[in-house]
């Protein structure tokens, strides 16, 4: 664990290793475990997706810079996170819009709980390798 840092024991790659575990199924442990920090090809709920929503490049990057360490999706898409103007200009979010969430955004723009929910595990992980 790490606090306020998402990390992996360092000994849990090893230990796989010994188990008998190759090297890409570490990699898809680790990411279910800290995720992936990007939404690129992340299932449903990604960059592609977004741009089709009004994400230019700039807030394509800047939302891919928080990803990287956000222990929950819905932390970088919370509206005073992608800022006011993107929000009211761009997204097209009414007053009780901008005061929710960023879970509550991503279901505004049209995305399913189950779509957020798998998009999050690919991107933020699980926090565990239960």
């Amino acid at each position: 664990g790490g606090g306020l840092i998402k990390i992996i024991n360092q000994s849990v790659p090893v230990a796989l290793k010994t188990l008998g575990y190759d090297d890409g199924e570490i990699r898809d442990i680790v990411d279910y475990a800290v995720g992936r920090g990007t939404l690129e090809d992340a299932p449903v709920v990604n960059l592609a997706t977004l741009r089709e929503e009004g994400f230019a490049d700039r807030h394509i990057k800047a939302l891919e810079e928080r990803l990287k360490t956000a222990f929950d999706l819905t932390f970088a898409f919370a509206p005073d996170a992608l800022g006011e103007d993107f929000c009211r200009h761009i997204l097209g979010l009414d007053d009780e819009q901008m005061a929710g969430t960023g879970y509550q955004l991503l279901r505004d723009l049209g995305f399913a709980d189950e779509e957020i929910h798998a998009a999050n595990l690919y991107c933020c992980g699980a926090m565990t390798l239960e």
